[in-house]
């Protein structure tokens, strides 16, 4: 057996973050040997990670970057708040999204990222996994924002395209918007996005509740129809009232911000809303 030396266990230490004890009987496994002790604990990594591969991971964080380039965000998840809130979690977190920010997805799949979530793992002793990725790219006329909740649970990044000489005023708007998803989760944008399928499910809906009422005829279909728009007035977004004031619906304050912009168009192009849990 070699004699593993109190440097030997903190050059390992340093290099991975790993307990001592851990980097110890790792090396003594390996007989010494620097690499080979980085490979046992990999592989302590991949056996941990394969132990806990059936468990929910439904706690974690979303991680948002945002610059003039545009935005990007990520879902990543582990099993409790705590290793959520943990100093190698985070470390990783900020990795990962400043690795996607650079490559895209494809940095996601590589295998030096698999492997840091590999060691992530055998520090954490937890299921860690990307549930989700989105990104929006500025310019050409569109402008992105984000916004994240005070506990990480929720992000939101949105895609606005305005041809707006004062930017700062579609910023602001852009922000608030992103306020708005993140409080309110719409289904759409616009009543006009709603599918078919998801209106005649509601039309189908409150078309039996009314029946049971003894409801028919023509004011069935009147209802039912006053129904139907006020759902939809509730859940899209631009019928939405602001949160900030609960008085303006979102497509009067784009109507404002144009105005106040010297804007002859503002659009929400799209948006995409992860939330931590439920």
């Amino acid at each position: 057996m070699a004699n593993i030396t109190a440097e030997q266990v903190k050059e390992l230490r340093d290099a991975t973050n790993i307990s001592m004890m851990e980097c110890k009987k790792a090396l003594v496994e390996a007989n010494g040997d620097f690499e080979g002790a980085l490979k046992v604990l990999r592989n302590r990594g991949l056996a941990v990670a394969s132990k806990r591969a059936d468990k929910e991971a439904n706690e974690g964080i979303v991680k948002v970057f945002e610059d003039s380039k545009g935005v990007f965000m990520l879902a990543i998840g582990c099993e409790t708040d705590f290793v959520a809130n943990s100093i190698d979690f985070q470390k990783m977190s900020e990795h990962l999204i400043l690795g996607y920010v650079k490559e895209g997805e494809s940095f996601l799949r590589k295998p030096e990222t698999e492997s840091l979530i590999t060691e992530t793992v055998a520090k954490c002793g937890e299921k860690i996994v990307v549930n989700n990725h989105s990104s929006f790219l500025a310019g050409n006329g569109k402008l992105c924002a984000s916004y994240v909740h005070g506990n990480k649970k929720i992000g939101v990044i949105v895609t606005l395209e305005s041809d707006a000489k004062k930017t700062d005023v579609i910023k602001t708007l852009a922000k608030d918007i992103a306020m708005q998803i993140a409080a309110m989760n719409p289904i759409a944008i616009s009543q006009n996005d709603v599918s078919q399928e998801m209106r005649d499910e509601q039309v189908d809906l409150y078309t039996k509740q009314l029946m049971q009422e003894g409801k028919s005829g023509e004011m069935l279909q009147k209802i039912v129809a006053g129904k139907v728009n006020k759902y939809f007035s509730d859940y899209c977004l631009e019928d939405m009232l602001f949160i900030k004031d609960g008085k303006t619906k979102i497509k009067d304050l784009l109507a404002h911000a144009k105005k106040e912009s010297d804007a002859q168009k503002i659009q929400i192009l799209g948006y995409k809303r992860f939330q931590i849990g439920r």
